[in-house]
């Protein structure tokens, strides 16, 4: 019983942990992007196609 809440707890720090790193990645990434509009819209149009490829069809 002790080793399931002990894993338990460690997953949970684990992802709390993860969430924090990849939102102060977001967040820089973000930020640079504003000083650079023009970065903005490449990684718009990268994206777009991303996400068309994994649907296999056209969002927009």
């Amino acid at each position: 019983m002790m080793n399931v809440f002990i894993s338990f707890v460690v997953s949970c720090v684990l992802s709390l942990v993860l969430f924090i790193c990849a939102w102060n990645l977001a967040r820089t990434i973000i930020f640079i992007l504003f000083r650079n509009p023009l970065k903005l819209v490449a990684v718009g149009i990268m994206v777009h196609i991303v996400l068309i490829n994994w649907n296999g069809y056209r969002i927009i």
